[in-house]
């Protein structure tokens, strides 16, 4: 059987991308890219690691962004959904948040902070950001990711990730 990993995009909450990666190419450690956005100025990279049961994202865009978020939901659904949510205050402080999106879309800051080891770095035209989160993270706010090395078993996850430039 294959295992598939899902990928939904929203950019300027208008256009809807879904990729579906075949499961035989899905391996401990590899590095997985895809271009969000045409140009390729917005990029997702992740990694799986089984041992630590644990995903590795590295996101790619550009400076001028107000907010992104990569979310976790059963088939793509926007809410209920679990996400990690990069955004700036009036200030221009950043921020990256563990929140979940209720059953009414309202997003809500979970008490307990699971997309860990944040790290970003930015120059002129692009914003680079890491973190990793666990497969399951014992939060009830938080998607559980099911994940199979054995054949018989169908992986299906759900990323939404959502950009609204200002």
């Amino acid at each position: 059987m294959l295992k598939h990993l899902l990928f939904s995009l929203i950019l300027n909450s208008s256009v809807l991308l879904c990729l579906n990666v075949n499961g035989n190419y899905i391996q401990n450690n590899y590095i997985y890219h895809v271009p969000l956005d045409e140009d390729n100025l917005v990029t997702l990279d992740w990694q799986i690691d089984y041992n630590q049961e644990n995903l590795i994202f590295e996101v790619h865009l550009p400076t001028n962004f107000k907010w992104f978020a990569i979310g976790f939901s059963d088939k793509g659904d926007l809410f209920p959904a679990d996400y990690c949510v990069l955004w700036y205050n009036w200030k221009s402080d950043i921020h990256f948040q563990d929140v979940h999106a209720d059953d009414a879309g309202v997003l809500l800051l979970d008490e307990q902070q699971d997309c860990l080891n944040f790290k970003i770095r930015r120059d002129r035209q692009t914003t680079k950001f890491t973190y990793q989160r666990k497969f399951d993270t014992c939060d009830e706010n938080d998607y559980i990711v099911e994940v199979s090395l054995e054949d018989s078993f169908i992986w299906f996850m759900t990323f939404s990730l959502m950009e609204y430039l200002f």
